[in-house]
């Protein structure tokens, strides 16, 4: 430990908002592809056209499989939400004005609220149903898996 420099308190603190970070993106994915099981399983409608609420009440009272994929999902997203938003608050505070991950969490967390909007306009708009094929839901459930090379198809 003879050339050892003193680490500032900001590069320590940089350390475990990294691990943080890399845990909300992993988090993220892991949404992500429950998402897609729950388009995959046609679960989009177990909790009906009722959001926040799952049929009508904070906690789903019929233990069928499509409400219980689709309830998951609202869950998960929320707290997905929940930490984002931790990160965005630690990432501001320890790093400076400029730097690049004050930018990339800012656009992280913009694109999620984004994605939770119009996951929540598919389901108050009772477009979630695996049979519309209406211009509505091909359009928000494009912009909800901003993919939009990939929803051609939903369009004819």
């Amino acid at each position: 430990m003879r050339n050892a420099t003193p680490a500032s308190i900001s590069e320590i603190g940089r350390v475990p908002l990294a691990h943080f970070a890399w845990f909300v993106v992993a988090y993220n994915v892991a949404v992500i592809a429950w998402g897609a099981y729950v388009r995959a399983t046609g679960s989009g409608a177990g909790c009906g056209s009722h959001w926040p609420l799952c049929n009508g009440a904070f906690l789903p009272t019929t233990p069928q499989t499509q409400t219980v994929v689709e309830f998951t999902h609202r869950v998960t997203s929320g707290l997905s939400l929940v930490l984002v938003a931790i990160l965005l608050i630690w990432c501001w505070r320890c790093t400076a004005k400029g730097d690049w991950p004050r930018y990339s969490v800012v656009a992280a967390a913009v694109l999620l609220f984004n994605e939770a909007l119009l996951g929540a306009l598919l389901v108050l708009v009772d477009h979630v149903g695996g049979l519309d094929r209406s211009a509505t839901h091909a359009l928000l459930l494009c912009l909800h898996l901003e993919i939009p090379s990939s929803c051609l198809p939903l369009w004819h």
